[in-house]
């Protein structure tokens, strides 16, 4: 130890500087011992080669000084390494620093050798003893995002709702809008349309719905009370059978106090004397025997009655548990049967409703009962695509669903399906089809569609409106919307992603600290023996 072989020290040099990258320094061999322990210090945790770190550990062992808490605590800090080679020469040279122990040939002896865990020991196996990973950073992609607005829970999210006046609309545009939304659920952007068909039948739909939840909310209520129910009747028999037990045992205690005891008088102590007569012995020992039998004929039926008594006590207990028993199931009976009745009372004022609603629907009637249904679409969706034409502007319900979707502040899209009201008069100078700027936006809906002139499918050329140019440019609005939902949900994904991470981090350091203050500590005070 006093004399390290200066080949081991030079060829752990020598490797090092080959293996080293460029940018690292690259540490001079000096003949001072102090700045050879600083050069092995370094070369044990910098180099990427395990090779140079495991012979710098050894060279460590034969040239620090002993109990040197500087280089002990570098070594020990090698215990979260993952090169486990790298670990064990670590420790092998804490040993030979704490201790001393080195073999005359130079070699390190096992005696006593610092393992990374204590031998015998579980409790550093555990995993709350072990270190934690760091949590990985998630990503939103379209199938999170579905599920995280799915608003309905029936697994399938709207991004955009299209509106349109599929009642009272001519027919081209309504084929237009329905070509046009269907291209763009092709492409990845599913929506929602209604047409008199699927108006129908998505109040065929909510109906079913609405007669499962009255079912799972009328169980639900009917549990609840047949529970508090249920658990009132048992106190009430608990406190009659307590109240039974009370009164059972005062009567089992004064039956107790009548039991006979034997008493003895004067006259069958005395006697004995030699004055008494042979008749006058045999009479008293009559007497004796007498009473004898009669205190046991008393105690024995006193004996019957206590168990006659203990018997009829279980009965009655026996009994007013059956009672209570048969007024429970009574009860969860009628409490079933009131519940079937009640359901199906609230299911006939519900199918009364739902078949008026339907008749609305029908006859193109937006009341309150069909605006209900129209109002989650509405709410369900990202976008709300306004398809707009003359008949739209005239459409009460258009215009509702276009004023509903401004007041929850959904991004409006406005796209221009057919005639509008002077869209085609002569244009103002340097704005094409502006009807002298009359015609957009359209009279008390500029807070709706804003000034921007809409996307124009009406007069998109080309064979069909999806294989224009113009629809190019909607869908990349359209994809644009999504988009920013996607960064938007991303950035808030990330916010408590970083706050995890730094919580994470907090709590490895201290792990790391504690774990090694506590390691530190055990070795330099000797405690491995």
């Amino acid at each position: 130890r006093t004399s390290p072989p200066p080949a081991a020290f030079q060829a752990v040099i020598n490797i090092s500087v080959a293996a080293q990258r460029p940018e690292e320094p690259r540490p001079q061999v000096v003949p001072d011992v102090l700045s050879r322990v600083q050069a092995c210090v370094y070369l044990v945790h910098h180099p990427s080669c395990a090779i140079v770190r495991r012979g710098a550990a050894d060279c460590l062992a034969r040239i620090t000084p002993l109990k040197d808490a500087a280089v002990i605590a570098a070594l020990i800090n090698l215990n979260f390494d993952p090169d486990k080679d790298v670990v064990a020469s670590a420790m092998k040279a804490v040993t030979s620093i704490v201790a001393g122990r080195a073999l005359p040939n130079g070699t390190l002896s096992t005696m006593g050798t610092i393992l990374p865990l204590k031998n015998g020991s579980k409790r550093l196996l555990s995993p709350t003893r072990r270190l934690q990973p760091l949590p990985s950073r998630p990503v939103v992609t379209r199938q999170y995002l579905d599920e995280m607005l799915d608003s309905d829970g029936d697994g399938w999210h709207s991004y955009m709702y299209w509106s349109h006046s599929f009642h009272h609309g001519q027919a081209a545009v309504v084929d237009r809008a329905l070509i046009v939304k269907a291209e763009v659920d092709r492409r990845g952007l599913p929506g929602w349309i209604y047409t008199r068909e699927s108006l129908l039948d998505d109040l065929l739909e909510h109906d079913t719905q609405e007669l499962h939840a009255l079912g799972v909310q009328l169980e639900r209520e009917s549990e609840e009370a047949l529970v508090a129910k249920h658990d009132k009747m048992v106190h009430s028999r608990d406190v009659t059978i307590a109240e039974t037990r009370a009164l059972q045992a005062r009567d089992l205690r004064a039956l107790e106090a009548l039991q006979p005891l034997w008493t003895e008088d004067n006259t069958e102590t005395e006697g004995g004397n030699v004055w008494e007569t042979a008749e006058e012995v045999e009479g008293r020992e009559a007497k004796k025997r007498e009473k004898e039998i009669a205190h046991l004929t008393a105690a024995s039926e006193h004996t019957s009655q206590l168990i006659g008594m203990e018997e009829d006590q279980a009965k009655t207990i026996k009994r007013l548990t059956r009672e209570h028993e048969d007024q429970m199931a009574r009860m969860e009976l009628e409490m079933k049967d009131d519940g079937a009745d009640l359901l199906e009372k609230k299911q006939a004022v519900l199918r009364a409703r739902q078949e008026k609603r339907l008749q609305q629907g029908k006859d193109g009637i937006y009341g309150d009962l069909v605006w209900s249904v129209v109002a989650e679409r509405v709410k369900e969706a990202e976008t709300f695509v306004a398809c707009l034409s003359s008949d739209f502007l005239s459409d009460p319900v258009c215009l509702q669903e276009l004023e509903f979707a401004f007041s929850l502040g959904k991004k409006i899209v406005a796209v221009v399906m057919g005639s509008m009201p002077g869209m085609l008069d002569s244009p103002a100078p340097g704005v094409s089809h502006a009807g002298g700027n009359r015609w957009w936006p359209p009279q008390g809906l500029g807070s709706q569609l804003g000034s921007t002139p809409p996307v124009n499918l009406y007069l998109a050329s080309g064979p069909s409106p999806i294989h224009s140019v113009v629809f190019a440019e909607l869908y990349a609005i359209l994809l644009e919307g999504v988009e920013g939902e996607l960064r938007k949900l991303q950035a808030q994904v990330d916010g408590e992603h970083t706050a995890k991470i730094n919580e994470a981090r907090l709590r490895q350091t201290l792990f790391k600290q504690s774990r090694l203050d506590s390691r530190k500590e055990w070795m330099l005070q000797g405690s491995n023996g």
